[in-house]
């Protein structure tokens, strides 16, 4: 048994030893010497998930563009993690696995790369992440997606000229597209362009939208599919040609501003951009409440939207999503409803093991799950003695559930004077601004930010 016991920790040391070298090889991007080394830990411990050791192996192989072996190893790493207990963090979150499996079963090689880049993106890997995106382009010149993509890692970069040129590229490729106009609104305001010169590069995109969204509907509708070419549609249109030169010209000469926003202006501004988010993400969450209360299944507001309908008696102006926290047993509950849910425009798709999500933005977050996370992630618990009984609030037209001791809570976890005290923020801003920008400089009390909005 000791004998057993020291041959097990002397071959975990040399896995460990193996894996040092390995990491350093790739850093210094020699991909052959990191190859030759990672091939030893699997033969070492052909299971041992916990040292991603066909994950990094398919990494290697996709760099060394060995497209085959890199598909061959992926998928040995997703079955793998259905028998394993204990995996990697990355290998939890669904995108993560999903673009694995789109890579994966890809035919055409620009979408292998390009969903490899996706990977990287969200195992928080920009550097890579260019590079596969960067692949997928040299294939496909005309990827649209990989070069929004692109826009998205200079931007957090900070290297602002050539996020503008990769989004525009986007853009000019897939000019009806709106989240790509969206995307490059948000980076435009974390470079502080002055807000009316925003507002007006906003119309013209709403004006670009439409039409090449109209011009792709009359080529539909007047040529046989086989002979209609879209692309080509759009790009000889004159009236889109025209707007998106005024849309590059007017982003151009929007020179960003010395000073910072005002926190007032923050406010106005993004109050009224979110009211069409607003009002839509309001009507789902009727609807699910409303299906929660017809089966008996037991929610509470968590997070910003607790927030809001104690704080707003409704959404947080600037805020522009749903979260909610149920138990996992009722969770399997609505499981059994998922075909109502598609029937409505909802889906459930778990997308790591701490919640799910219903729609784009809207999630739901597993209690037992929150409350196991370890000390070092960002969600703060809720006991059950602060949960039950369950009270209903105030939010906009209807009431919805909240944890009895809710005030507690979001002291804990936004500080003790969060209900009185605004911190004009939400996840673009977040993605956007650079990483030292503090968001403690917008701030305004909650007076305030009622008598901005004439509450």
């Amino acid at each position: 048994m000791k004998n057993t016991l020291i041959l097990t920790r002397l071959n975990q040391q040399i896995i460990f030893i193996y894996k040092t070298i390995a990491e350093v090889l790739e850093r210094q991007d020699k991909f052959q010497e990191y190859l030759s080394i990672y091939q030893k830990i699997i033969r070492a411990n052909p299971d041992y998930i916990e040292l991603y050791s066909y994950i990094f192996l398919g990494d290697i192989c996709a760099k060394l563009e060995h497209v085959k072996q890199a598909k061959k190893n992926y998928s040995k790493a997703i079955i793998l993690r259905f028998k394993k207990n204990k995996i990697p963090w990355f290998l939890e979150v669904e995108p993560i696995v999903s673009s694995y499996a789109k890579a994966i079963e890809s035919t055409n090689l620009d979408n292998f790369y390009y969903h490899i880049g996706k990977v990287f993106s969200y195992r928080h890997n920009p550097n890579q992440a260019a590079k596969f995106y960067r692949k997928a382009i040299q294939v496909n010149p005309e990827m649209s997606a990989a070069y929004q993509n692109l826009g998205h890692v200079a931007a957090q970069e900070g290297n602002c000229e050539e996020a503008m040129a990769f989004y525009l590229k986007a853009i000019k490729s897939d000019p009806g597209n709106e989240e790509f106009h969206r995307e490059l609104w948000w980076y435009l305001l974390s470079t502080h362009i002055p807000l009316h010169k925003l507002e007006k590069i906003e119309n013209i995109a709403t004006n670009i939208v439409q039409v090449a969204n109209e011009t792709k509907t009359i080529e539909q509708s007047n040529i046989a599919p086989l002979e209609s070419d879209h692309g080509d549609s759009l790009k000889n249109s004159p009236l889109l040609s025209n707007l998106i030169a005024n849309y590059e010209t007017t982003i151009q000469l929007a020179t960003p501003s010395s000073d910072n926003f005002s926190a007032k202006d923050m406010v106005v501004f993004l109050a009224e951009k979110n009211k069409a988010i607003h009002l839509s993400l309001l009507q789902q969450f009727k609807f699910i409440d409303s299906l929660l209360r017809q089966h008996d299944i037991n929610y509470w507001a968590i997070d910003g939207t607790l927030m809001g309908a104690i704080r707003h008696q409704g959404f947080i102006p600037w805020d522009d999503d749903i979260d909610i926290e149920m138990k996992q047993s009722d969770i399997n509950r609505l499981l059994s409803l998922e075909d109502i849910l598609n029937q409505h425009g909802f889906y459930l798709k778990k997308h790591d093991k701490h919640f799910y999500k219903i729609a784009d933005d809207f999630d739901i977050f597993i209690y037992e799950e929150r409350k196991g996370a370890s000390p070092n992630c960002f969600y703060t618990y809720l006991d059950d003695h602060e949960i039950f009984p369950l009270r209903k609030l105030k939010f906009c037209d209807f009431e919805v559930y909240a944890p009895h001791k809710a005030e507690e809570y979001l002291k804990r976890s936004y500080g003790n004077d969060c209900l009185e005290r605004c911190i004009i923020w939400n996840h673009h801003l977040n993605d956007y601004f650079k990483p030292t920008h503090d968001p403690e400089k917008y701030v305004l009390s909650i007076d305030d930010v009622n008598h901005i909005l004439k509450k």
